[in-house]
């Protein structure tokens, strides 16, 4: 379609009499009536309509989704083109994959991304499953209750910022029962859930030919475990949108922890290139001098009375403990929030797994769950044991910025603030440890040049909270040594080995966890995927047509539909390039039996729709079981 796209709408559509000889004396009310037509600047590629709103989605050939009118999403990058739509029944989300491998939900009320997903390899075919219900009756959760987790779990705070959305990798191995297809055009699975039919490409005998086949699978094992399949689906919707939540928090502590860098590069990077230009020490031992005798180095000083100033080091403590602050809310707000919410969820799975007649045939196992419960319960006390190192740091910085400025207003012969004036050997030790953390690595080796230290981006170092934002095992982890319960746990095998206790991972920091509970998560929840498509067994095939692989340009239509109260699936495509005037509409049962045997099939052909005996067509094909 090129320039246009024509407003038909279904209720309007006309065939023409079968017994009319003369198509051009057609009356109006016999035809196809165009109702309206809208412009579109950009070669349409793809339409669907929506199954419940007068509405039709479209993409053009730059990758972008078009719905009433306007732009619903751009490309996700060069060359990027849409493969395939599909509405969820009720017509509030469309479903949108790419050649890259990405899929995006869409809400149409407002053209939001609601999820992303990314899997190897280009998409072709996509399809949104429903089940049907018979009639009369409603669909029931029985014997099962309905997840009712937001009684006992407290909602996910917003976050302030907004980035890219939780990517979930598919693996080859949930697509090995298909090995021997090429490619796939269409899929379905039917309303009952008992079969998936798919029209596939396949290798020829010959090697330049491919040959287009209609294969059905046997999907038992998910009709008479639907309800079973719902609530694992439904936990695993709840874990993937958790762990999204659970990175996003992490970038942003990530980022409120290098606005503190750069605030403190900014005011004494400076001051570390005179250091190593006139080798006269560095900046920790100045600190450290003016802490222990009260006397600052000539540079020092200069630099607190002129550089720095009493103004400007009020300003910089506000800018930190405001960055700082911001982790401790990230941390106890949302982090131990949501790893909490992650442990639940999790724990329920397991319960689920150890039902095996009902959950574990599904693949769900007990032992990878209790691996991923024991990993997130490790990241729970990781949190945990941040949040005390966030505490102390936020103690020695308010003690450090305190003696500095009383300092400053020293140097300058002003009046120090009586409530400022004393400072206790608690204070003391806290500012020395500030020092000692921090300002002993803001400096360069003795072979660095000026302008080696001038690209170095960060020489400042928030140590005891930055090492656990790093993918590398903490420099200066916590001494637990002397706690009483690692005492105990030590001392006795069975406890320490016990399923609920958690094991506490002091030398990793918390994205090295982060990752860990990432891949054990996904590796768990990635057995029922495996489990179910080695359950597929092929119960029919049907050759449809062959193709010389030299055209390229051979685009199949297709499309499927399901018919519950007959117990088919019909499938409708073409077998030439478009425009053609010919489709073929085969009809199979959706039970295992003799699937084969019971497809029929018919081919229609646009403007010569009376029966002629004498005609002949060689391009008609003969469909063979």
């Amino acid at each position: 379609m090129k320039g246009s796209c024509s407003g038909i709408t279904r209720e309007h559509y006309r065939l023409a009499d079968e017994n009319q000889q003369k198509p051009t004396e057609m009356s109006e009310s016999t035809a196809f009536r165009q109702m309206d037509e809208k412009h579109v600047s950009v070669d349409v590629h793809l339409m669907l309509w929506s199954p419940k709103f007068d509405l039709v989605a479209l993409s053009n050939v730059q990758g972008e989704i078009i719905m009433a009118e306007s732009l619903v999403s751009d490309s996700p990058g060069d060359d990027v083109k849409v493969t395939s739509l599909a509405w969820r029944p009720d017509g509030k989300v469309l479903a949108v994959s790419y050649s890259c491998g990405k899929i995006n939900l869409y809400d149409i009320e407002n053209t939001e991304v609601l999820h992303t997903i990314e899997l190897q390899g280009q998409i072709t075919s996509l399809t949104w499953i429903n089940q049907a219900i018979p009639e009369g009756n409603t669909w029931s959760p029985e014997p099962y209750l309905e997840d009712d987790f937001s009684q006992f779990l407290p909602k996910l705070l917003p976050l302030s910022k907004s980035y890219s959305p939780l990517n979930t990798k598919g693996t080859a191995s949930n697509t090995h029962i298909l090995n021997h297809i090429d490619k796939i055009h269409t899929a379905a699975v039917s309303q009952d859930l008992r079969s998936l039919v798919i029209i596939a490409e396949v290798s020829h005998e010959s090697a330049d030919k491919s040959m287009f086949k209609i294969l059905t699978y046997n999907t038992s094992l998910v009709a008479s475990r639907d309800k079973e399949l719902r609530m694992l689906a439904l936990k695993c919707g709840q874990v993937a949108s958790l762990i999204a939540y659970l990175q996003l928090t992490v970038q942003q502590m990530s980022e409120s922890w290098e606005d503190i860098l750069m605030e403190m590069d900014s005011k004494l990077l400076k001051f570390a290139q005179e250091k190593k230009a006139t080798g006269s020490g560095t900046v920790s031992n100045d600190f450290l001098e003016l802490l222990l005798f009260g006397i600052p180095s000539l540079e020092l000083k200069s630099f607190l009375l002129h550089e720095l100033t009493d103004k400007g080091l009020k300003k910089l403590g506000i800018s930190i403990e405001t960055s700082y602050t911001n982790i401790q809310k990230l941390v106890i707000n949302h982090l131990q929030v949501v790893s909490q919410s992650l442990l639940y969820h999790l724990s329920e799975l397991r319960g689920m797994s150890q039902w095996y007649d009902r959950f574990g045939v599904l693949g769900m196992s007990t032992k990878h769950i209790q691996e991923a419960v024991t990993a997130v319960g490790s990241f729970v006390l990781k949190t945990s044991e941040l949040q005390q190192v966030i505490d102390d740091s936020i103690k020695n910085f308010k003690a450090f910025f305190c003696w500095l400025y009383v300092a400053i207003l020293q140097l300058s012969d002003e009046k120090v603030p009586a409530e400022l004036s004393k400072m206790t050997q608690h204070d003391i030790n806290f500012v020395a440890q500030f020092l000692t953390d921090n300002f002993d690595h803001f400096s360069v080796d003795e072979e660095d040049s000026i302008s080696e230290l001038t690209e170095k981006r960060s020489g400042f170092k928030l140590e005891k909270v930055g090492q656990y934002l790093k993918k590398e095992d903490l420099h200066y982890p916590p001494h637990i040594s002397a706690n009483p319960w690692i005492q105990v746990m030590r001392s006795s095998l069975h406890i320490r080995d016990s399923d609920i206790v958690y094991p506490v991972k002091s030398s990793s920091s918390l994205v090295q966890l982060q990752e860990s509970v990432e891949e054990i998560i996904k590796s768990a929840l990635t057995q029922p995927s495996i489990v179910i498509g080695q359950s597929l067994s092929c119960i029919s095939s049907i050759d449809l047509f062959t193709k010389d692989k030299s055209e390229e340009n051979f685009r199949m239509k297709s499309c499927q539909f399901t018919c519950n109260e007959k117990k088919v699936v019909y499938t409708v495509f073409t077998s030439s390039p478009a425009p053609c005037d010919k489709f073929y509409i085969l009809r199979q049962p959706t039970c295992s039996k003799g699937a084969s045997l019971q497809t029929q099939g018919v081919s229609v052909r646009i403007g010569q729709l009376t029966h002629d005996t004498n005609h002949d067509d060689s391009s008609d094909q003969t469909l063979q079981p």
